[in-house]
C-alpha cells in the first residue's frame, strides 16, 4: 500500500476517533467505546506500517496483530449495535 494512502487512512481514522470519542463521552454507551478502541487500534497499526517498523510478536508482525485486534473489536461493536437495535425494536 503506498504511503500516501496509509497517510489518508490514518487521517480518516483520527477524525473518526475524535468524533466517536465525543459521542462516547456524551452518551456513555459501551458501543461507542468499542468503536473508539477499533479506530485507535487501526491508527496505531497503520502508523507502524507508515513508519516502516518491523516489530514482531513471535512470528506475527505487530501491525498485523493490531489489525486482527481491530477486526475483533469491530465485530464486538457490530454485535453491540445489532443488540441495541433489536432491544429497541422489541420494546
Amino acid at each position: 500500500m503506498p504511503d500516501w494512502l496509509l497517510t489518508v487512512l490514518v487521517a480518516i481514522f483520527v477524525i473518526h476517533l475524535f468524533l466517536f470519542s465525543r459521542r462516547a463521552l456524551q452518551r456513555h454507551q459501551a458501543y461507542y467505546y468499542v468503536v473508539c478502541m477499533t479506530f485507535l487500534l487501526l491508527i496505531v497499526s497503520f502508523s507502524i506500517r507508515l513508519a516502516g517498523l518491523q516489530i514482531t510478536i513471535g512470528s506475527i508482525r505487530l501491525d498485523a496483530a493490531l489489525r486482527i485486534a481491530a477486526w475483533i473489536t469491530a465485530a464486538i461493536g457490530i454485535s453491540l449495535l445489532l443488540h441495541r437495535k433489536f432491544v429497541r425494536r422489541a420494546d
